[in-house]
Order: structure tokens, then C-alpha cells, then sequence
């Protein structure tokens, strides 16, 4: 039998590959859960660590938040 193992490109402890910066995070929750009040952030993330078109919807809200916070500095909490 074979098994593909995905492999992990977030932050440790954060088996969905998706680990985001607090300020990138806060920005995408704040508009994801306004524009689908019938779905959380949280389900999303979830969902994408298996489901292609879920972490394409993810990618897409991550770049988002990098476009609109590019000139934002990052500040260490």
C-alpha cells in the first residue's frame, strides 16, 4: 500500500500547511467570516488541509491579505 504523506509548509504545530502571520490571519477571518456568515474561517482551514478547491480558496484570501497589508509593518507580538 502505498502513502503519500503531505508535507507541512507552515508553522510547526500547524498540520493544514497554511500558518499565517496574526495580522494576515485577523485581516482574512474578519472579511471571510463577513462575506459567508454561513461558514467560518476556522472550517475553512480545516477543510483545505484535504480538499484542493478549499485550499485554493485559502491561497486566494491569503494573497488577498498580502496585497492589502503590504505596506503594513509586522510587528514581533
Amino acid at each position: 500500500m502505498n502513502v503519500v504523506a503531505r508535507s507541512s509548509t507552515g508553522t510547526p504545530g500547524r498540520p493544514d500547511g497554511f500558518g499565517l502571520r496574526p495580522d494576515l490571519e485577523a485581516w482574512i477571518r474578519e472579511r471571510y467570516e463577513r462575506t459567508r456568515p454561513d461558514d467560518t474561517f476556522d472550517d475553512l482551514r480545516r477543510r483545505a488541509a484535504f480538499d484542493r478547491q478549499d485550499a485554493g480558496l485559502l491561497r486566494g484570501w491569503i494573497r488577498a491579505a498580502r496585497e492589502a497589508l503590504r505596506d503594513m509593518p509586522f510587528e514581533e507580538a
